[in-house]
């Protein structure tokens, strides 16, 4: 594909994420809630107490980045 479109319509799929969904399309996010659970089952209080990791609650997976990072790997 040619580099210039493929910019373009990578720039239109994030601008429709964030119109959309309110934030952007990223694997980081994904992992991120990832490790906030498995931190969760070892350390719950301090997860909850974590200013980042304690606002998403305690459904940290409960999150459509978590699915889109597994659905990479379904993918391939």
């Amino acid at each position: 594909m040619n580099p210039y479109l493929a910019g373009v319509i990578l720039g239109l799929t994030l601008l429709a994420s964030y119109l959309v969904l309110g934030a952007g399309l990223g694997a980081s996010s994904g992992i991120a809630r990832i490790a906030a659970y498995l931190e969760g089952g070892l350390a719950s209080s301090h997860v909850g107490s974590s200013e980042y990791f304690g606002a998403w609650g305690k459904e940290p997976l409960n999150y459509y980045l978590v699915f889109m990072f597994f659905g990479v790997f379904a993918e391939a």
